[in-house]
């Protein structure tokens, strides 16, 4: 039976060329009798660009293992697994750090202290040097327990004050990194649940973590996590109160912190590998944040520019690097052609974009950042009077499966559809259209003001409109109510993202 959806189907789909090496080298250790058998499924499997079941029992009807297909894909996805886990660079780390310390155990057992000592400081020095804070407060603890039987009486206090000092140290520290990731998480699950706030009780749920006496004094160590989650919801808080200035300096200490992380000689290289694919976020907020401010032309502005772009074009760098700096470089170029109006300059910008895109719905290799850019190709597109392509890009998007994921956009998306119709004078949808958005909307009973305002537009004056006249004065009307809630704080965001006022000034005749 065929199932697109099988879990060792997307395990072998998901990983990159290193890590289908990676366990192709396991896997001759993990067992040498089955290695080629099992290495010719998973080689079957990676070619299916859908999971077929019946085709994979008939290629293997003369193995044994295929008998019982379950029970070969799951010993099979084990393995995969077993060998991402051994040749994450962080988890040998602790694997070396437990092995360590559970030696020290074994030599304390016997009172072999010394060399207890010997494994505990080398342990110590890696954890030091991979910031392991757990693993530190269990090193301290069994150091305390080394102590009483290796040190004179006189000297036991003194040592034990010692210690003990350093480990309410480490579990303050400890403590205080938890609050803030804490406190990041709860800004990025907030922000996820609300987006833009509509009203002042949303805006409340935003400024309980804001004014957390935590985030009242910027935390110390320039490479602390707990920096990192700090400048991450001061960012957003600038976000939110419009000062893209500061919010903008934020980010680019932001930007700083990360690049340190990156080029520090105790980050592996899966870690610098995460820590390059959260930078990619970080250049494009830096980026999109420029676009509202006056800082746009500066040199440094630029040159962030460039690197981003850069990570899309560098073969030395993942592919999942590679594909994820291109979808975020290309959202940010249809930006600053929006924002600075450069339609015809984008006509040859849009071309690659939209290639990309078509191949990767023509191969169903679908890539987890393609609604953002399907939203950005969109608005791009009807922006500059592309109204076909303007339609056929926003369908798919509205059509997506993180559609519906994303608070603040896909309200919009629909209204802008109804929009795109309008221009291209199909009549006959929009009827349909404005009934099934002002369904939709109405459920979800979160709204902007200016989306109500809209959904009241196409309920109650479209259907009054039955000339050139009536439609511009019914526009007219529309715009005059906008533009009064155009500066409101909870309708600025969504109405400078989704510029609807521009499309209404240059639609209405005669303005």
């Amino acid at each position: 039976m065929s199932d697109n959806k099988d879990a060792l189907h997307e395990l072998i789909h998901a990983l990159t060329p290193m890590e289908k090496w990676r366990f192709k080298r396991y896997a001759g250790r993990y067992d040498k009798g089955a290695t080629k058998k099992y290495v010719k499924l998973f080689d079957a499997i990676a070619k299916q660009s859908e999971y077929n079941e019946e085709k994979l029992i008939k290629r293997f009807r003369n193995e044994k293992f295929i008998n019982q297909p379950a029970v070969a894909k799951n010993y099979l996805y084990n393995i995969i697994m077993k060998s991402l886990v051994e040749y994450d660079e962080k988890n040998v780390v602790e694997i070396e750090v437990n092995h360590l310390l559970l030696s020290v155990n074994k030599l304390f057992e016997k009172n072999l202290f010394k060399q207890a000592y010997k494994q505990l400081h080398k342990a110590q020095r890696l954890i030091k040097k991979h910031n392991l804070p757990t693993k530190s407060l269990e090193a301290n603890l069994k150091e305390q327990n080394l102590a009483t039987y290796t040190l004179p009486v006189h000297q036991q206090a003194k040592t034990f004050d010692k210690l003990h000092e350093k480990l309410i140290e480490e579990m303050s520290a400890f403590q205080t990194e938890r609050e803030f990731i804490l406190l990041w998480r709860k800004c990025m699950g907030t922000n996820y649940l609300y987006g833009w706030p509509r009203n002042n009780r949303e805006l409340k749920k935003y400024l309980e973590i804001y004014q957390h006496p935590r985030l009242q004094h910027e935390p110390g160590g320039n490479m602390s996590y707990s920096r990192f989650c700090y400048l991450g919801i001061m960012a957003s808080y600038h976000e939110l109160n419009g000062d893209y200035t500061k919010a903008l300096s934020v980010y680019k200490d932001l930007l700083d912190f990360m690049e340190n992380k990156i080029s520090s000689k105790s980050t592996t290289s899966g870690q610098k590998e995460t820590h390059t694919l959260n930078n990619i976020n970080n250049l494009f907020s830096y980026l999109i944040t420029s676009l509202k401010t006056e800082h746009f032309f500066i040199p440094d502005v630029q040159q962030k520019w460039g690197e981003l772009e850069n990570f899309s074009l560098d073969k030395n760098y993942s592919d999942k690097i590679r594909e994820k700096a291109f979808f975020y470089f290309s959202m940010a170029e249809l930006e600053r052609l929006i924002v600075h109006s450069n339609y015809e300059e984008g006509q040859s910008t849009v071309i690659p974009i939209q290639n990309v895109l078509e191949d990767t719905y023509s191969k169903n290799t679908r890539s987890p950042f393609e609604y953002g850019l399907l939203v950005s190709l969109s608005r791009f597109c009807f922006y500059a009077g592309m109204y076909q392509q303007a339609l056929y890009w926003i369908n798919k998007a509205n059509n997506h499966q993180a559609a519906n994921k994303v608070e603040g956009n896909y309200g919009w998306l629909k209204i802008l559809t109804i929009i795109i119709h309008l221009e291209l004078g199909n009549d006959r949808v929009i009827e349909y259209s404005i009934k099934s958005t002002y369904r939709y909307l109405a459920q979800r009973k979160r709204l902007f003001r200016s989306e109500k305002i809209i959904l009241e537009f196409f309920r109650n004056e479209v259907p009054k409109v039955y000339s050139d006249k009536d439609l511009n004065n019914a526009l007219q009307k529309l715009y005059t109510s906008l533009k009064k809630i155009r500066n409101d704080r909870f309708e600025k965001h969504i109405l400078d993202q989704f510029d609807i006022l521009s499309w209404l000034k240059n639609r209405i005749k005669g303005s």
